[in-house]
């Protein structure tokens, strides 16, 4: 399926790259730019009881999640009762892998995802899973916690070692180390109480985890080395421009298809990035350009990961 974008669609998308924030309709939006949902079938990671694209909006899409539906509405019904009427169906429980668990390959016209990258214990793979299921040409938009509007702003940035490593060793599950990182480093600000918040937000942060040393003590004890199995906090960390150097550098490898077609800063605790399958009908970004997009649209440049490979 190839795309393109109508003059009315980049006229939204560069009304809402002016915008410092972004709310989460206007996220929607600008990644609909690019998914076009209205005219291919989808399939999206991770909806939780917050689906970007709304099977009740009469889009032709397919849920994946770690859960059930019956599952999800339980545990939605212990933890936020006033979301239970929002659980939505799910049509696929993950657990093999996404072409293993829907049993498709090259149908999918697009997939979509929301703060679910982090979590998942081996992002190379993740990204080679969702191109299985993709058409050629297939779009994958993705939104993505930024490690400075998050309790992650203390977190060091995920390198490019450990997502080879945990790509070489096959890792189906988090790190020990990701799990006292989050232990350690995470924090809130006190301010409004908050894990998240906007670029322009004061800041008073203090830890969350303000029993940490016996949780660690703990795992010298026992000699612990996985994470608890209940835990489900981020894996990886970013930057918006920090993604873009560790995307380069899976590419370098040609561990993935995917060609990188836009990334913006929300301003609000993540940031969008869109990929694409080749022959898209999309142009595609450099590493270079992918800077100068995102350093030009209010973003500050944080913690870039200089490569020793010269820039494509």
């Amino acid at each position: 399926m190839a795309h393109s974008l109508s003059l009315e669609a980049q006229q939204l998308l560069n009304a809402l790259k002016a915008k410092t924030v972004l709310s989460r309709t206007e996220k929607q939006s600008y990644l609909f730019q690019y998914l076009q949902p209205d005219k291919g079938r989808g399939l999206e990671i991770g909806p939780n009881v917050r689906a970007l694209v709304p099977k009740n909006s009469g889009y032709q899409i397919d849920y994946i999640e770690s859960l059930s539906t019956e599952q999800l509405i339980d545990l939605v019904s212990k933890k936020s009762p006033h979301e239970i009427d929002l659980v939505p169906t799910i049509d696929y429980v993950a657990r093999e892998g996404l072409a293993a668990d829907t049993g498709k390959t090259a149908y999918y016209d697009y997939a979509v995802s929301s703060h679910v990258l982090e979590h998942l214990p081996n992002l190379i793979q993740h990204l080679q899973e969702v191109e299985k299921v993709l058409k050629e040409g297939g779009i994958y938009g993705l939104i993505i916690p930024d490690k400075t509007l998050t309790l992650d702003y203390l977190r060091p940035c995920s390198s490019f070692g450990q997502v080879l490593e945990a790509y070489l060793l096959k890792r189906t599950e988090a790190s020990l180390g990701s799990y006292i990182d989050s232990l350690v480093y995470s924090v809130k600000n006190t301010i409004n109480d908050a894990i998240c918040w906007e670029a322009a937000s004061p800041l008073d942060l203090t830890k969350v985890y303000v029993q940490h040393p016996r949780k660690i003590e703990h795992l010298l004890s026992f000699e612990q080395t996985k994470p608890p199995a209940d835990w489900g906090g981020h894996v990886w960390v970013f930057t918006a421009d920090s993604f873009i150097s560790l995307f380069f550098d899976i590419k370098r490898f040609a561990l993935s298809q995917f060609e990188l077609i836009d990334i913006q800063s929300t301003g609000e605790a993540d940031f969008i990035a869109v990929l694409a399958k080749p022959n898209s009908g999309y142009q595609t970004l450099t590493q270079a350009d992918a800077f100068e997009q995102l350093y030009a649209n209010h973003y500050q440049p944080v913690q870039v990961n200089l490569s020793l490979y010269p820039s494509s």
